[in-house]
């Protein structure tokens, strides 16, 4: 017994193992497909949403080059209305000298006209000239349309500028146009304020793909082309990709590219009233950052609920394997037949519990009671069947005298009927010579008529004789007939009182096998039957 409860609690143990396990790689499979579909749809909402915020820096960054580049040109237009172009008072010096110190204060280079051919001379006291004929921006100011070039080279310094170009008025019309040069690198400047985030930046690019404003001033300085770099650089082969389907066609959208080993977010809008684009990008993996916290309080959340699962498994398993335990305890006693209350068992503990735990310990205890009410009935019933064989026995050991007396009585009457045969067979030969002798008498009858008297006296007592003798014949006759018919009828009872006599034995011999069945049966029982 020791023994299977030592095999019972390890097979319990390790069903609570078993439980608290599996329970806790559920909890961890759910918590942690849980937290893969939670930060699957935050990553998906924040790249939306970071994609949204991208292209809104890139509208209001767009808006703001807008603003400045028509500031600059309104500001030219300006300059362009000022007399002093044309003043004839004022010697070239002073001219200059004007011109010279409004770029200083503006931030430009140098000021420059050029007539309507394109001869252009810089107003800087340089005397240096050049033709412009051929640059966009001449074309587009001498038709009226006051503009900002892209970054270019310049013929007079061959570093990179911008020029700002109005037209000319004089007598309401077109005599030349007047431009200035800024530094290349002031969309640069433009494009360092533009931030998104730690790592996020700006940059501007014409429709073409080239850079007009980049944080790396070089790249703007060599003319850097995005369109075309991915041709040559696989590394741009995403972003060259973007650039001409997208970007250089003048849309406010949102894209993403692969560039410098991380994924980037890009918004992008046109520069109204110009040819260029800003583009506002930032690695995917900072907008995503917030959702390191999150994995990170999930991890630690997932952590927490398995602990507190395994807890609580625990707790539970203990619940339901502890009462189980008890109840398996009970149950192998009764069947061992041991059905006796035992008021220490743990399972009393938790039969006021009212779940089916509860519910099986309540049947248990009611089948116990029932078992133990039905041994003491079957062991009631068994003494009284053995009593009743007792007396069956009795009866039939008493059957069994009174058929050997009437055995006895029937040998007696057997004998005294054939006494009597025999004595009457003795009567039939008297008279059978007691006829011989009539027989005699009669013959001798003439010899003996003195005696006919005596004769004639003695023959009617003998005929007296004779007919009591026929009598008591015929009544022997009778008597012998009816011998023989108590003799048969006798002999019939006998074997009936033989074949009752086997029954009673057969029926004894059962009832004894009963009793002894009823006997073993509550030997069985022991204490706890006989309780």
């Amino acid at each position: 017994m020791c023994e299977n409860d030592k095999k019972e609690g390890v097979y319990m143990k390790s069903i609570k193992i078993r439980l608290v396990v599996t329970f806790t790689m559920v909890l961890l499979l759910v918590t942690g497909v849980l937290g893969i579909v939670t930060i699957s749809i935050v990553s998906k909402d924040l790249n939306v949403e970071a994609k949204k915020s991208l292209m809104q820096v890139a509208l209001s960054e767009a808006k703001v080059v807008e603003s400045q580049t028509a500031h600059q040109v309104d500001y030219l237009y300006g300059i362009a209305a000022n007399d002093i172009l044309f003043d004839k008072d004022l010697t070239d010096t002073q001219r200059n000298d004007f011109y010279i110190a409004e770029a200083k204060r503006a931030g430009y280079l140098a000021f420059a006209y050029a007539d309507l051919d394109g001869n252009a001379i810089v107003l800087d006291n340089s005397g240096d000239t050049t033709n412009v004929a051929d640059r966009d921006y001449f074309k587009k100011a001498a038709t009226g349309e006051g503009n900002m070039s892209d970054v270019i080279i310049s013929t007079v310094t061959g570093k990179p500028v911008l020029i700002v170009a109005v037209p000319v008025y004089q007598d309401g019309e077109i005599v030349g146009v007047l431009y200035g040069r800024r530094d290349g690198a002031s969309l640069c400047d433009v494009a360092r304020s533009i931030t998104f985030g730690e790592k996020g930046y700006g940059y501007i690019t014409n429709r073409e793909g080239v850079l007009m404003g980049h944080p790396n001033e070089e790249l703007v300085i060599t003319q850097f082309h995005l369109s075309t770099a991915g041709d040559t650089n696989k590394d741009y082969k995403a972003l060259s990709a973007l650039m001409n389907d997208h970007i250089v066609k003048g849309e406010t959208n949102t894209g993403s590219y692969f560039f410098d080993g991380f994924n980037r977010l890009v918004g992008y809008a046109p520069v109204p009233n110009t040819d260029w684009v800003v583009v506002v990008g930032v690695p995917e993996s900072q907008v995503l950052k917030t959702i390191n916290a999150v994995r990170n309080v999930l991890i630690i959340v997932v952590f927490v609920a398995i602990i507190i699962g395994a807890i609580v498994t625990t707790v539970v398993s203990n619940g339901i394997a502890n009462p189980i335990i008890a109840v398996t305890k009970d149950i192998r006693k009764q069947s061992n037949l041991d059905f006796s209350v035992d008021s220490s068992s743990k399972t009393n503990r938790y039969s006021g519990r009212k779940d089916e735990i509860g519910q099986m310990i309540s049947s248990l205890n009611v089948m116990q009671d029932s078992i133990r009410g039905f041994i003491v009935d079957t062991n009631d019933s068994a003494q009284q069947v053995a009593a009743s064989s007792q007396e069956l026995t009795a009866m039939t050991e008493q059957s069994a005298l009174a058929i050997e007396d009437l055995s006895k009585t029937v040998e007696e009457i057997a004998l005294g009927a054939g006494d009597q045969a025999r004595d009457t067979e003795n009567t039939a030969s008297s008279i059978e010579r007691m006829g011989e002798l009539l027989e005699s008498d009669a013959d001798n009858m003439g010899e003996l008529n003195n005696a006919v008297i005596i004769i004639d006296e003695e023959k009617e007592e003998g005929l007296r004789i004779i007919e009591l003798l026929v009598s008591q014949t015929e009544k022997n006759n009778n008597a012998s007939n009816s011998v023989y018919e108590a003799i048969m009828s006798n002999s019939e009872s006998t074997e009936k009182i033989e074949s009752a006599s086997a029954m009673i034995q057969s029926i004894a011999d059962q009832t004894n096998l009963l009793a002894l069945n009823a006997a073993i049966e509550a030997a069985r029982a022991g204490d706890a039957g006989r309780g």
